[in-house]
Protein backbone atom coordinates (compact mmCIF):
# COMPACT_ATOMS: atom_id res chain seq x y z
CA UNK A 1 0.00 0.00 0.00
CA UNK A 2 1.56 3.46 -1.19
CA UNK A 3 1.68 5.75 1.89
CA UNK A 4 1.90 2.63 4.42
CA UNK A 5 3.87 3.48 7.39
CA UNK A 6 4.96 0.59 9.48
CA UNK A 7 4.57 0.27 13.33
CA UNK A 8 8.07 0.16 14.97
CA UNK A 9 9.50 -3.39 15.98
CA UNK A 10 8.50 -4.55 19.75
CA UNK A 11 11.42 -6.05 21.56
CA UNK A 12 10.58 -9.43 20.56
CA UNK A 13 10.67 -8.50 17.03
CA UNK A 14 14.02 -6.96 17.65
CA UNK A 15 15.16 -10.69 19.13
CA UNK A 16 13.37 -13.01 16.61
CA UNK A 17 14.90 -10.88 13.31
CA UNK A 18 18.37 -13.37 13.75
CA UNK A 19 17.09 -16.03 15.95
CA UNK A 20 14.20 -16.29 13.20
CA UNK A 21 17.15 -16.72 10.15
CA UNK A 22 19.03 -19.39 12.36
CA UNK A 23 15.99 -21.51 12.81
CA UNK A 24 15.03 -21.68 9.65
CA UNK A 25 18.81 -22.29 7.92
CA UNK A 26 18.47 -24.84 10.72
CA UNK A 27 15.63 -26.95 9.90
CA UNK A 28 14.76 -26.05 6.50
CA UNK A 29 11.75 -28.23 6.38
CA UNK A 30 9.95 -26.19 9.64
CA UNK A 31 6.99 -24.34 8.35
CA UNK A 32 6.86 -20.61 9.32
CA UNK A 33 4.49 -20.79 11.94
CA UNK A 34 6.36 -23.94 13.76
CA UNK A 35 9.25 -21.61 13.62
CA UNK A 36 6.49 -19.01 15.20
CA UNK A 37 5.66 -20.84 17.86
CA UNK A 38 9.12 -22.06 18.67
CA UNK A 39 10.58 -18.72 18.87
CA UNK A 40 7.76 -17.66 21.47
CA UNK A 41 8.80 -20.61 24.00
CA UNK A 42 12.03 -19.28 23.66
CA UNK A 43 11.32 -15.96 24.38
CA UNK A 44 9.70 -16.99 27.60
CA UNK A 45 12.26 -18.83 28.33
CA UNK A 46 14.39 -15.52 28.65
CA UNK A 47 15.71 -13.64 32.10
CA UNK A 48 14.78 -10.16 31.95
CA UNK A 49 18.24 -9.55 32.14
CA UNK A 50 18.89 -10.80 28.55
CA UNK A 51 15.59 -9.86 27.17
CA UNK A 52 17.04 -5.77 28.44
CA UNK A 53 18.86 -5.08 25.46
CA UNK A 54 16.03 -6.21 23.02
CA UNK A 55 13.50 -3.59 25.37
CA UNK A 56 15.89 -1.12 25.38
CA UNK A 57 16.46 -1.27 21.56
CA UNK A 58 12.61 -1.35 20.70
CA UNK A 59 12.45 2.06 22.97
CA UNK A 60 14.96 3.57 20.68
CA UNK A 61 13.23 2.70 17.78
CA UNK A 62 9.72 3.56 19.09
CA UNK A 63 11.74 6.99 19.74
CA UNK A 64 13.15 7.37 16.28
CA UNK A 65 9.36 6.13 14.78
CA UNK A 66 7.55 9.14 16.80
CA UNK A 67 10.04 11.73 15.65
CA UNK A 68 9.66 10.96 12.29
CA UNK A 69 6.12 9.96 11.96
CA UNK A 70 4.56 12.40 15.01
CA UNK A 71 0.75 12.19 13.82
CA UNK A 72 1.23 8.30 13.55
CA UNK A 73 -1.54 6.10 14.31
CA UNK A 74 -1.83 2.17 14.52
CA UNK A 75 -5.19 0.87 12.03
CA UNK A 76 -5.56 -2.63 11.83
CA UNK A 77 -6.30 -4.11 8.30
CA UNK A 78 -9.65 -5.52 8.81
CA UNK A 79 -11.17 -8.39 6.38
CA UNK A 80 -14.37 -8.05 4.65
CA UNK A 81 -17.18 -10.17 6.72
CA UNK A 82 -18.41 -12.27 4.57
CA UNK A 83 -22.29 -14.57 5.27
CA UNK A 84 -21.09 -18.40 6.01
CA UNK A 85 -23.42 -21.00 6.88
CA UNK A 86 -23.93 -22.56 10.34
CA UNK A 87 -22.51 -25.81 9.02
CA UNK A 88 -18.82 -24.07 7.82
CA UNK A 89 -18.67 -22.01 11.58
CA UNK A 90 -15.91 -23.99 12.85
CA UNK A 91 -13.71 -24.40 9.93
CA UNK A 92 -14.53 -20.44 10.13
CA UNK A 93 -13.33 -19.80 13.32
CA UNK A 94 -10.15 -22.55 12.70
CA UNK A 95 -9.46 -20.58 9.40
CA UNK A 96 -9.65 -16.85 11.28
CA UNK A 97 -7.18 -18.50 13.91
CA UNK A 98 -4.59 -19.22 11.02
CA UNK A 99 -5.05 -15.77 9.91
CA UNK A 100 -4.56 -14.51 13.22
CA UNK A 101 -1.16 -16.52 13.73
CA UNK A 102 0.21 -15.21 10.40
CA UNK A 103 -0.72 -11.96 11.08
CA UNK A 104 0.81 -11.92 14.59
CA UNK A 105 4.22 -13.74 13.03
CA UNK A 106 4.13 -10.16 10.58
CA UNK A 107 3.53 -7.97 13.39
CA UNK A 108 3.24 -9.35 16.93
CA UNK A 109 3.21 -5.88 18.78
CA UNK A 110 0.07 -3.82 19.13
CA UNK A 111 1.73 -0.82 20.62
CA UNK A 112 -0.07 2.86 20.39
CA UNK A 113 1.78 6.40 21.16
CA UNK A 114 -1.46 6.62 23.89
CA UNK A 115 -0.73 3.78 25.64
CA UNK A 116 2.50 3.39 28.38
CA UNK A 117 4.91 1.73 26.41
CA UNK A 118 6.65 -0.39 28.91
CA UNK A 119 3.17 -2.20 30.33
CA UNK A 120 2.17 -2.70 26.81
CA UNK A 121 5.15 -4.36 25.27
CA UNK A 122 5.67 -5.99 27.66
CA UNK A 123 1.68 -7.65 28.20
CA UNK A 124 1.85 -7.57 23.82
CA UNK A 125 5.28 -9.76 24.62
CA UNK A 126 3.50 -12.66 27.07
CA UNK A 127 0.35 -12.82 25.37
CA UNK A 128 2.38 -13.32 22.33
CA UNK A 129 4.53 -16.16 24.37
CA UNK A 130 1.18 -18.32 25.66
CA UNK A 131 -0.51 -18.27 21.77
CA UNK A 132 2.89 -19.82 20.30
CA UNK A 133 3.06 -22.50 23.04
CA UNK A 134 -0.23 -23.58 21.84
CA UNK A 135 -0.99 -25.72 19.25
CA UNK A 136 -3.85 -24.87 16.64
CA UNK A 137 -6.24 -27.87 15.98
CA UNK A 138 -8.04 -28.27 12.43
CA UNK A 139 -10.83 -29.95 12.67
CA UNK A 140 -12.06 -32.34 10.18
CA UNK A 141 -14.57 -35.18 9.25
CA UNK A 142 -11.76 -37.54 7.46
CA UNK A 143 -10.43 -40.17 10.05
CA UNK A 144 -7.35 -40.79 7.59
CA UNK A 145 -6.96 -36.88 7.83
CA UNK A 146 -7.10 -37.11 11.57
CA UNK A 147 -4.79 -39.34 12.04
CA UNK A 148 -2.21 -37.99 9.91
CA UNK A 149 -2.79 -34.86 11.54
CA UNK A 150 -2.16 -36.08 15.12
CA UNK A 151 0.96 -37.93 13.73
CA UNK A 152 1.76 -34.37 12.16
CA UNK A 153 1.31 -33.14 15.38
CA UNK A 154 2.86 -35.48 17.17
CA UNK A 155 6.13 -34.96 15.39
CA UNK A 156 6.28 -31.33 15.09
CA UNK A 157 5.51 -31.63 19.29
CA UNK A 158 8.43 -34.42 19.55
CA UNK A 159 10.66 -31.80 17.32
CA UNK A 160 9.71 -28.63 19.52
CA UNK A 161 10.73 -31.11 22.45
CA UNK A 162 13.72 -31.71 20.97
CA UNK A 163 14.70 -28.02 20.04
CA UNK A 164 14.31 -27.08 23.25
CA UNK A 165 16.50 -29.23 25.04
CA UNK A 166 18.83 -28.38 22.75
CA UNK A 167 17.97 -24.87 23.55
CA UNK A 168 18.27 -25.59 27.20
CA UNK A 169 21.72 -27.90 26.44
CA UNK A 170 22.79 -24.33 24.48
CA UNK A 171 22.09 -22.47 27.87
CA UNK A 172 23.76 -24.69 30.24
CA UNK A 173 27.26 -24.45 27.90
CA UNK A 174 26.25 -20.99 27.86
CA UNK A 175 26.36 -20.87 32.23
CA UNK A 176 29.16 -23.16 32.15
CA UNK A 177 31.52 -21.06 29.49
CA UNK A 178 30.47 -17.97 31.51
CA UNK A 179 31.17 -19.54 34.73
CA UNK A 180 34.70 -20.52 33.36
CA UNK A 181 35.23 -16.69 31.72
CA UNK A 182 34.30 -15.69 35.52
CA UNK A 183 36.77 -18.24 37.34
CA UNK A 184 39.41 -17.14 34.68
CA UNK A 185 38.58 -13.30 35.43
CA UNK A 186 39.28 -13.74 39.11
CA UNK A 187 42.29 -15.86 38.22
CA UNK A 188 43.86 -13.28 36.44
CA UNK A 189 42.98 -10.47 39.08
CA UNK A 190 44.23 -12.58 42.09
CA UNK A 191 47.90 -13.27 39.42
CA UNK A 192 47.38 -9.43 39.09
CA UNK A 193 46.91 -8.64 43.10
CA UNK A 194 50.08 -11.02 42.99
CA UNK A 195 52.38 -9.48 40.50
CA UNK A 196 51.52 -5.67 42.41
CA UNK A 197 52.35 -7.33 45.90
CA UNK A 198 55.93 -8.50 44.43
CA UNK A 199 56.28 -5.35 42.87
CA UNK A 200 55.93 -3.76 45.95
CA UNK A 201 58.13 -5.65 47.81
CA UNK A 202 61.05 -5.83 45.29
CA UNK A 203 60.79 -1.32 45.41
CA UNK A 204 60.41 -1.24 49.46
CA UNK A 205 63.55 -3.50 49.10
CA UNK A 206 65.19 -0.97 46.72
CA UNK A 207 64.11 1.75 48.90
CA UNK A 208 65.90 -0.33 51.92
CA UNK A 209 69.07 -0.88 49.57
CA UNK A 210 69.45 2.48 48.80
CA UNK A 211 69.37 4.27 51.91
CA UNK A 212 71.58 1.79 53.30
CA UNK A 213 73.71 2.86 50.31
CA UNK A 214 73.52 6.66 51.21
CA UNK A 215 74.44 6.04 55.59
CA UNK A 216 77.41 3.71 53.82
CA UNK A 217 78.69 6.75 51.91
CA UNK A 218 77.59 9.71 54.48
CA UNK A 219 80.00 7.65 57.26
CA UNK A 220 83.05 7.40 54.41
CA UNK A 221 82.73 10.72 53.79
CA UNK A 222 82.42 11.62 57.70
CA UNK A 223 85.81 9.42 58.04
CA UNK A 224 87.34 10.94 55.22
CA UNK A 225 86.47 14.15 56.68
CA UNK A 226 87.73 13.31 60.15
CA UNK A 227 90.92 11.89 58.45
CA UNK A 228 91.31 15.19 56.27
CA UNK A 229 91.06 17.32 60.20
CA UNK A 230 93.39 15.05 61.73
CA UNK A 231 96.09 15.27 58.91
CA UNK A 232 95.74 19.06 58.83
CA UNK A 233 95.70 19.21 62.38
CA UNK A 234 99.35 17.11 62.46
CA UNK A 235 100.32 19.11 59.99
CA UNK A 236 100.32 22.59 61.75
CA UNK A 237 101.52 20.97 64.59
CA UNK A 238 104.51 20.01 62.78
CA UNK A 239 104.82 23.88 61.42
CA UNK A 240 104.40 25.26 64.63
CA UNK A 241 107.39 22.37 66.02
CA UNK A 242 109.40 23.35 63.26
CA UNK A 243 109.12 27.22 63.70
CA UNK A 244 109.47 26.65 67.96
CA UNK A 245 112.82 24.72 66.70
CA UNK A 246 114.09 27.33 64.19
CA UNK A 247 113.40 30.71 66.40
CA UNK A 248 115.21 28.62 69.21
CA UNK A 249 117.98 28.22 66.93
CA UNK A 250 118.19 31.27 65.98
CA UNK A 251 118.29 32.57 69.84
CA UNK A 252 121.33 30.27 70.23
CA UNK A 253 122.94 31.57 67.55
CA UNK A 254 122.15 35.33 68.79
CA UNK A 255 123.22 34.29 72.47
CA UNK A 256 126.65 32.58 70.99
CA UNK A 257 127.41 35.96 69.03
CA UNK A 258 127.08 38.19 72.06
CA UNK A 259 129.49 35.87 74.28
CA UNK A 260 131.88 36.19 71.92
CA UNK A 261 131.78 39.98 71.73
Amino acid sequence: MEGHVKRPMNAFMVWSCGERQKLAQQNPSMQNTEISKLLGCRWKSLTEGEKRPFFQEAQRLKTLHREKYPNYKYQPHRRAKVPQRSGALQTAVTSTKLYNLLQWDRNPHTITYRQDWTRAAHLSSKNQQSFYCQPVDIPTGNPLQQQQQQQQQHQFHHHQQQQQHQFRQQQQLKHQHQHQFYQQQQQQHQFHQQQQQQQQQQQQQQFHQQQQQQQFHQQQQQKQQQQQFHHQHQQQHKQQQHQFHHQQQQKQRQQHQFHQQ
